[in-house]
């Protein structure tokens, strides 16, 4: 992914790098992840925010935002279409 990555942002135009991976695919894959149902985790995830910003830690909403699209991109890479507690317990 971050070969693909790179050439893309050198060359601008599609790539696929030797798994068959093509850019446009992972660009379709990022689309998905705005589809993913994130309710099953919104109280456990809301809980672990305030826990981590409680201990100090600086987490910008920006920053909690990004993580829930780390969420919703492993649910679509798991092949679920919503979020599941397991990845965030």
């Amino acid at each position: 992914m971050l070969k693909a990555g790179w050439a893309l942002e050198g060359r601008n135009g599609v790539v696929t790098v030797s798994n068959g991976v093509s850019a446009d695919h992972l660009r379709a894959l990022s689309k998905r992840i705005f589809a993913v149902d994130l309710a099953p985790i919104d109280e456990l995830y809301a809980d672990t925010v305030f826990k981590v910003r409680d201990l100090g830690i600086a987490l910008s909403d920006r920053r909690a935002i990004k993580v829930l699209k780390l969420v919703a991109a492993s649910a679509v890479l798991s092949g679920r279409t919503a979020a599941s507690e397991a990845i965030c317990g």
